[in-house]
């Protein structure tokens, strides 16, 4: 098997542009080049956060950066869960951005897509993207995938979570072992949920619990010192 750079030579692009790399079910390549995504994000790529925070205006990428990297860390091994508050924003928002993003890549023929049960599988490791509302919490907690556990859950316009509890209930579905890993002698994969949301009033419970504690902490004297923190504080 080639090596990533040998594989990069041979497409002719330079290893540091690319961000990721299919092996498809056919023995091709598929190289996914930096200039598609939004750079201010980038700094999530290599985050290892239990909570990562994605927040920004309307048009600002957030969305598309997120549905990427949800269809790239899925073909890789992990099984996430894409939820917003109420189901029918949801097929229509992230369940439809994350179709485009596998048709943009070429990946369709690797996916098997459920339409009924909102289930989007990848064919050569069985893992999964599901999709499920915070207002079904009895569907959630219920919520299994084919092969291994939930890794991650995303969740779209997360300023709809009504409150610290419902938020508590989805992070709850992350419970359990991975016995797929187990049985192959892997290490349990590491699990973290993001959030992505437009700007939020200070009354807002988010505001209370992700933010207003960071103004406290010994290392943020200014907004650009805020900016390098790689832990949001959520460990506290």
């Amino acid at each position: 098997m080639p090596s990533f750079e040998e594989i990069c030579a041979r497409y002719e692009v330079r290893p540091q542009d690319v961000v990721y790399c299919f092996t498809l079910s056919d023995g091709t390549y598929r190289l996914i080049m930096k200039d598609g995504f939004n750079p201010v994000y980038s700094v999530l790529w290599d985050d290892d956060s239990d909570i990562q925070i994605s927040f920004g205006g309307r048009g600002s990428g957030k969305s598309n950066d997120m549905s990427r990297r949800i269809v790239a860390d899925n073909y890789n091994g992990h099984n996430w869960l894409v939820t917003r508050y109420f189901k029918v924003d949801l097929k229509m928002s992230c369940f439809n951005e994350i179709l485009s993003v596998i048709d943009d890549w070429g990946l369709t023929g690797e996916y098997t897509v459920d339409k009924t049960t909102l289930t989007i599988t990848c064919k050569h490791n069985g893992r999964q993207i599901i999709f499920g509302a915070l207002e079904e919490p009895r569907r959630l907690k219920s919520l299994k995938p084919k092969v291994g556990v939930l890794t991650d859950i995303f969740m779209e316009e997360a300023d709809e979570c009504p409150n610290l509890a419902a938020f508590g209930m989805l992070q709850a579905c992350l419970r359990g072992i991975d016995k797929d890993a187990a049985k192959r002698g892997l290490p349990q994969p590491h699990k973290r949920v993001v959030l992505a949301f437009n700007p939020i009033l200070p009354t807002h419970w988010m505001h209370e619990y992700f933010f207003k504690p960071l103004w406290k902490h010994p290392d943020v004297k200014s907004v650009e010192e805020l900016k390098k923190l790689k832990d949001l504080g959520m460990r506290e």
